[in-house]
């Protein structure tokens, strides 16, 4: 599924602006027929964790500030969706916490409003009220079915600091051209903010593995091949830039990406990037991904050592390894040569956890 340009998002709410426009003007002179758009450049962003290996995201999630009295920002509330549901959570933060949270999600047509253009709070289909003491954290979980792709999101809560100091609060997200998300305030009085969020695209990756190559390690200690799975090379102190294949676990004729090694005298820098899948079946596949990489540096001797005397190293046990954010194009370590212990070249190997994008299931 593609996503659609901003012009067309923001399209897609222009109908609703007039409507509620003209509902307004008919009991109401004070402000124009049309909503201010607030365009301000959007900073903060979010990617969901996967709940497991191999689980889906969906890009682009937004993080927005929770106003309260106005002008202080007494926390964040991020929005967020899955292939199911849409996740609102709201965090209070610098000694803020939440008694009551009042939550609207759907089409603007049905925000509900008095005559002079200000929420009815009480109105709102998502509701808590008398948290615990002290609460600082709090998600709904919303169903996405019934809910068109873009629909507006108005946030409230009322929140209370250490000196019993009460206020109201509300959930401001700034514009954000990859989510199409923008916010206009209430046409009456009250203050605060409806927020706009069109549910992002979600990406799933099945779980492969790839290891660099090189040398077999058996040849090393000479073991048993089907013992270890596992291969690696000597990069040269000074020698510039040096490239190295990323292939399949399975088929090491299948180069699933690259490792690019060099040092300055005093660091170790080694670029790990995924590049694409062959599948008999199916061809290449783009946009490979990577997970999680596990990186040996040292000598042939450490090398054999993190084996802890069984017939292949322990990946799982090496010193280097990256695993965020998650599905990552690039992983890059930067090692200083003095925490390597290594003889004339240092010697290196490299597992992955490598993630094909396919469907959620």
């Amino acid at each position: 599924m593609k996503k659609k340009s901003l012009k067309k998002r923001i399209n897609l709410f222009i109908p609703f602006a007039l409507i509620l426009g003209m509902v307004i003007t008919s009991c109401s002179k004070e402000k124009d027929e049309t909503l201010p758009i607030l365009e301000e450049p959007y900073t903060k962003s979010m990617i969901l964790e996967p709940s497991e290996p191999g689980g889906g995201i969906c890009d682009n999630s937004i993080v927005c500030e929770l106003i309260a009295g106005q002008f202080t920002v007494a926390g964040n509330v991020f929005i967020e969706n899955d292939e199911t549901n849409l996740y609102v959570t709201y965090e209070s933060t610098g000694g803020w916490y939440m008694s009551e949270l009042h939550l609207f999600v759907g089409e603007i047509q049905s925000f509900p409003m008095n005559k002079k253009g200000n929420p009815k709070i009480g109105n709102f289909p998502y509701s808590v009220e008398n948290l615990d003491t002290l609460r600082e954290s709090y998600t709904f979980v919303i169903s996405l079915n019934g809910l068109p792709e873009c629909y507006v999101i108005a946030a409230h809560a009322v929140v209370y600091n250490e000196n019993m100091q009460e206020e109201t609060a509300w959930a401001k997200c700034f514009f954000n051209p990859e989510t199409s998300s923008f916010l206009q305030e209430f046409i009456g009085k009250r203050w605060g903010w409806l927020n706009y969020y069109c549910n992002q695209e979600c990406i799933c990756y099945e779980r492969e593995f790839a290891l660099g190559s090189g040398i077999p390690y058996t040849d090393l200690t000479g073991a048993s091949p089907e013992g270890c799975v596992l291969m690696y090379d000597t990069y040269v102190l000074g020698s510039g830039w040096q490239t190295y294949n990323l292939v399949s676990y399975w088929d090491y004729s299948n180069v699933v990406g690259e490792i690019r090694i060099m040092d300055d005298g005093e660091n170790l820098a080694v670029i790990i990037e995924a590049g694409t899948w062959y599948d008999p079946g199916i061809g290449f596949i783009e946009d490979l991904m990577l997970e999680t990489t596990f990186l040996f540096v040292g000598s042939e001797t450490g090398l054999v050592e993190s084996a802890n005397g069984t017939d292949c190293p322990i990946y799982t046990n090496f010193i280097f390894q990256q695993d965020a954010p998650p599905y990552n194009k690039q992983h890059i370590y930067n090692i200083p040569l003095e925490e390597i212990d290594f003889d004339q070249g240092i010697v290196f190997a490299l597992k992955a956890y490598v993630g094909i994008p396919g469907e959620c299931i």
